[in-house]
């Protein structure tokens, strides 16, 4: 695709996708082979944009979702990636700059996120429900600084979270197996896992905070402020 993609209602294409120009539907995107980011910074808006397959970008320039993802295979080599609605993440994620996932994200698969500067949760955090009962997943990020602005595990519950980097975190953990934040965090909300939380830089608690867990340690390596 070379030239901007525009007044279509869904746009289905079975094998690959080479995106030189941005695509625009009243409806659902769906690439079901490797997908390649080309020529530029690129938007792609329709209700839901389904990537079965690996994206690759060109190290380069960003992707803005507007609308809601659905991704099944890795995404790498994009600067910054922003989603205005939710996030269904079944893959890995790498980016050189920023990820930002406005709306509600669940977590279908154990993932790392990996990027830049900022990684931004601005809505809830859940892993998914394939089978009727809780499947919990592990979400491992990689910033600078990881923000939970939602719930986390409020409805199906996390396993493991692996935060490398500094942790800010403005809305509750209910419920996940553990957590481990290798930089600073700055507490803004209670946490609550049935196994251990480790906190290994200094930590800030923001509010009045309570942290639970079922049957292990907190620990923090560091000041508490």
């Amino acid at each position: 695709l070379d030239g901007a993609l525009t007044s279509v209602v869904d746009l289905s294409v079975s094998g690959t996708s080479n995106l030189g120009a941005n695509v625009t539907t009243s409806g659902t995107q769906t690439y079901t082979g490797t997908t390649t980011l080309s020529g530029g910074d690129r938007t792609l808006e329709g209700t839901t944009v389904n990537f079965g397959a690996a994206v690759t970008g060109t190290t380069e320039h960003d992707l803005t979702i507007t609308g809601n993802l659905d991704l099944d295979g890795a995404l790498t080599d994009v600067v910054d990636l922003s989603v205005s609605g939710t996030s269904n993440l079944g893959a890995n994620v790498t980016t050189s700059g920023t990820q930002t996932y406005t709306g509600a994200a669940i977590i279908s698969a154990n993932i790392s996120l990996t990027g830049g500067s900022q990684l931004t949760f601005s809505s809830t955090v859940d892993s998914s429900d394939t089978d009727g009962t809780t499947d919990s997943r592990t979400l491992t990020t990689t910033f600078t600084e990881t923000e939970f602005d939602g719930v986390v595990g409020g409805t199906y519950a996390l396993g493991a979270l692996d935060i490398n980097g500094n942790l800010d975190l403005d809305a509750a953990i209910t419920s996940a197996a553990s957590i481990d934040v290798s930089g600073t965090s700055n507490l803004g909300a209670n946490v609550n896992t049935s196994g251990t939380q480790t906190y290994t830089g200094a930590t800030v608690l923001s509010t009045d905070v309570t942290l639970t867990t079922t049957d292990s340690n907190v620990t923090f390596s560091s000041t508490v402020d």
